[in-house]
């Protein structure tokens, strides 16, 4: 009965290196100009810890923000989940601050979102304002 268990894990493994999903902080460098800043992909996959971190929705993220300025119009796969975070900048916060904000402005959503196995996120500072967004799937 243990011999199944071992091809299996292997399987299952080699599934989530393939995938590019992975517990730890992935290298999300392949998506140039839509990688979201380190700091800010350390912040969410430390914080929101049941989730996996998805270098695809980062990046999917970045052109959220990018394509329509973030105002929603973009198209995103069915099934996905995106919330968005905007404050002011202050030049004396670090964005690491407000990575902690929106994550406390998302804490009611994240019960609905119990179901969504991965996420990414990405930022954008765009006349004075910074804006976060998470996708979840």
């Amino acid at each position: 009965m243990a011999q199944w268990r071992i091809p299996l894990t292997l399987l299952y493994c080699a599934a989530i290196v393939i995938s590019g999903r992975t517990q730890q902080n992935p290298n999300c460098s392949q998506l140039n100009r839509y990688a979201s800043p380190n700091d800010v992909r350390e912040s969410f996959n430390g914080a929101i810890l049941a989730e996996v971190y998805d270098c695809a929705l980062e990046g999917l993220g970045g052109l959220y923000l990018e394509e329509n300025s973030g105002t929603g119009n973009c198209d995103v796969p069915t099934g996905v989940t995106i919330l968005t975070y905007e404050t002011g900048a202050n030049r004396d916060l670090e964005l690491s601050v407000y990575v902690e904000d929106a994550i406390i402005a998302w804490t009611r959503h994240f019960r609905y979102l119990a179901t969504r196995s991965i996420f990414g996120c990405n930022h954008v500072l765009r006349y004075g304002n910074h804006k976060i967004v998470c996708l979840f799937n």
